[in-house]
Order: C-alpha cells, then sequence, then structure tokens
C-alpha cells in the first residue's frame, strides 16, 4: 500500500517489519547505560553479540552484528537473516559499550566519566585515545554496583565531580574511577 509507506513492501517479518531488530536493540544498550543500569545493558548486550547465535540458524557469520532475525512468525526460516552486513547496530552497540557500560564520553570540556558495569564485576579498564593523549581509565567497584561515581584521579591526582580534563601533550595518562554504593 503505497499510501502507507515502504514497510508494505516488506514481508512480515523481514527488516523493520516485525523482526528481532538488533538496531532497536543497540539504542535500548544505550538507554541502559545512560540510566546507569549496568547489569541489564550487559545481560542484553550478551544477547546482541553473533556468536551466541548458531549461524547455522542465522546463515550469517558468526563474528558479524546483524540488523535483524527473522521472529517465530516465519518458521521454516525463524533466527535467520540475510543483512548481516547492511547495518550500524555495531556502531551503536560500541557506542553503548564505550560510552555506557564504560562511562567515557567526551564533551567539549573534558571526558565525562560515569560507567554503568555490571554488579558482579569489580574492576574494569579502556583505553582510549583522545586528542592526542592516551587515557588509561581503571574502573574499581569494591561495593558491587551499577554506577555511581564517588572518586576519579588523573595522574595520581583526585579531581572534584566525573570531568577529566584534556591534558594536551600527548602523553598517557592514567585515570582511575571508584564507584561506591549511594549509602557510603
Amino acid at each position: 500500500d503505497p499510501s502507507i509507506g515502504r514497510i508494505t513492501f516488506l514481508a512480515p517479518g523481514m527488516s523493520e517489519n516485525g523482526p528481532v531488530y538488533s538496531h532497536a536493540a543497540a539504542f535500548k544498550l544505550c538507554a541502559d547505560g545512560a540510566a546507569g543500569r549496568g547489569n541489564a545493558l550487559y545481560a542484553d548486550l550478551l544477547r546482541l553479540l553473533p556468536y551466541t547465535h548458531d549461524p547455522a540458524v542465522t546463515l550469517a557469520e558468526p563474528f558479524v552484528i546483524s540488523n535483524f532475525y527473522r521472529p517465530d512468525t516465519v518458521p521454516r526460516k525463524h533466527g535467520a537473516t540475510h543483512r548481516s552486513w547492511k547495518t550500524s547496530t555495531p556502531d551503536w552497540a560500541l557506542r553503548a559499550v564505550v560510552e555506557g557500560m564504560m562511562g567515557v564520553r567526551v564533551t567539549h570540556d573534558g571526558i565525562r566519566i560515569d560507567p554503568a558495569i555490571p554488579s558482579k564485576w569489580k574492576s574494569c579498564s579502556i583505553r582510549r585515545r583522545i586528542r592526542g593523549d592516551v587515557y588509561d581509565v581503571e574502573i574499581r567497584n569494591p561495593d558491587g554496583v551499577e554506577s555511581g561515581v564517588s572518586e576519579v584521579w588523573l595522574d595520581g591526582q583526585q579531581l572534584d565531580g566525573s570531568l577529566v580534563p584534556f591534558v594536551g601533550d600527548g602523553e598517557t595518562h592514567r585515570v582511575r574511577i571508584v564507584l561506591r554504593s549511594a549509602d557510603r
């Protein structure tokens, strides 16, 4: 029905017309990160990653995040995809990990670090090259929380807030983030 639009040209369960749509799932990961829901972000990320799907069913490479998976309303092709390389889902999934889970967001004024990690992780780290400097970010989680920055350190000096200023000397800098529960 051309009066409705392109969606009517797609068979049910194809692309945006009713499948398990990975692109939307990646947006959900970003929302979990922004809301500080590290456990949900991690659990759903694992479900999105291609190695958790059987390539004999998906008919796609086990190292490529697909655009969508056909739903059970298409029984003979349930779980299959055909657009494994035509999606920007991996870009959004990577953004969800870097900016949401690890919490590293580059702003005009500096690097805002506000992680949302699984509560069972006691520590994790990420290395980012930003504006010519390398920032080795270590996140410590002694209380087993999902989010809640209580300390930020840059090269051994404690900072106020979660904004790390750009150094701009072309060197490697050590950033330590400590998460704590709100009642400590």
